[in-house]
């Protein structure tokens, strides 16, 4: 053999041993990933599960929510377990209600017009009103019966989502029954319904382990506490009514303020995702061997993901200093590295994954202790008929109390709006915050 063919020969081996390597190389995964992604999850089919009654309630009559659930969950998982799209689009699909109701109030809470001014002026109306979401206000009503919360982060975004549209008009309906019962006189029976709402929401809050509840129950809340200032808009307050509003405005503390665990929850959701995908739509040979490196790949997704546990357990004041130190806070892709050589695809599937909005619903969260205090502050400030002149300085004394929960500064007062509000530190659409 010449020194040629020798070399060649050499060249062939060489090239052989870098694909063999390159084909089945990937990375070891991160310890910490492994933990977040096989964290035990309680058994989700327990009959006693708020999120499988929520996931069902679209129940017809005479059915329980939480059995609805459970079968649509099961149908869902199976379908996975087969690599069966069809299946799995016919199960996670959102259900409608075969039930009629009415999506929206006859009137825009919180406006001009309160309530129980409407109900007083529009009786037959209300009445219509609650006839009519009769079926939708009992299932609404029936969810509070449950006392444990756990969702199916294991399979991640191909889970069956609830309705949360149909709960909040649910909502909506049970504050037109509160009205209703505030309007016959009976203002201490309609927040007693209102400390039972918001106990429940605070109970969602506090479990949540995903985006979509957690944003629900918070949008839910803000809700609750400027209907319970507007209740308080209408003496006389009993005594035992009074105890009601304290316990609906009580602070929010730990799961119900801060986020870590629905930012695990959320980037658990993410990676599995990613791992899943392959059940529906696996990748061709030479791409899975030489493009896609499926631990590379769920490694680089933790790594950009990470910093927001961290960020999600800041309280409000040193979230706003952390995000207004760093002005890249919401750019999470890091530049590109060697990776890309050996996981083409899975980089570009790192870049295309969502993950940038946890800033702003980390905020959203914060945001609604804030809400809480402003709602507490009107309520004080009609008790104690502060004058528009005076609410400057009224609430320059409840500064340290009831103030800016991010600098814990007075709150401020826009004497043409005649509203309280202050500023949250992201610049986004809901950065003035009004009551």
């Amino acid at each position: 053999m010449s020194s040629f063919q020798k070399i060649r020969l050499l060249l062939i081996l060489l090239y052989a041993v870098f694909f063999l390597g390159l084909w089945t190389y990937d990375e070891t995964p991160i310890p910490s990933r492994v933990t977040l992604m096989t964290e035990e999850t309680p058994a989700l089919l327990s009959a006693n599960n708020l999120w499988l009654a929520m996931l069902g309630c679209y129940a017809p009559e005479g059915t329980r929510q939480v059995e609805v659930g459970k079968q649509q969950l099961e149908a869902t998982q199976k379908a996975i377990e087969k690599k069966d799209l069809d299946a799995f689009r016919k199960a996670a699909l959102i259900r409608r209600p075969t039930f009629e109701y009415e999506r929206e109030l006859p009137i825009t809470l919180f406006e001009k017009e309160t309530l129980i001014s409407y109900v007083t002026a529009h009786a037959d109306q209300a009445k219509a009103f609650l006839q009519k979401n009769e079926k939708l206000l009992q299932g609404y009503k029936a969810l509070r019966a449950f006392d444990r919360y756990e969702e199916p982060l294991k399979i991640s975004y191909f889970s069956p989502t609830p309705d949360f549209s149909l709960l909040r008009s649910g909502q909506k309906s049970f504050f037109m029954e509160l009205a209703m019962i505030a309007a016959a006189g009976n203002m201490t029976d309609a927040l007693a319904g209102l400390k039972e709402d918001t106990g429940f929401w605070r109970f969602v809050l506090r479990n949540a382990e995903t985006l979509f509840p957690r944003m629900t129950a918070i949008g839910c809340l803000r809700m609750d506490f400027k209907f319970a200032a507007e209740l308080a808009d209408h003496p006389p307050i009993s005594p035992t009514g009074q105890q009601y509003l304290d316990d609906i405005l009580m602070p929010l503390e730990g799961n119900e303020l801060l986020s870590p665990k629905v930012v695990r929850g959320q980037i658990g959701r993410i990676l599995a995702g990613l791992a899943l995908e392959s059940n529906f739509w696996p990748k061709p040979l030479l791409v899975d061997g030489f493009f896609f490196k499926p631990e590379a790949t769920l490694n680089r997704e933790f790594l950009k993901q990470q910093k927001y546990i961290d960020l999600a357990e800041l309280s409000s004041r040193d979230f706003a200093q952390a995000v207004t130190d760093d002005i890249n806070i919401s750019k999470i892709n890091p530049p590109l590295d060697a990776s890309f050589l050996y996981n083409p695809v899975g980089e570009i599937l790192t870049r295309l994954s969502p993950g940038n909005y946890f800033p702003v619903y980390i905020q959203h969260g914060l945001n609604l202790e804030g809400v809480r205090r402003m709602a507490k502050l009107k309520i004080m400030a009609t008790t104690e008929k502060i004058s528009p002149k005076e609410m400057s300085q009224f609430l320059k004394t409840h500064a340290t109390d009831l103030g800016n929960p991010y600098t814990e500064e007075a709150m401020s007062w826009d004497q043409d709006k005649g509203k309280i509000f202050f500023q949250a530190p992201l610049n986004t659409k809901f950065k003035s915050q009004y009551f």
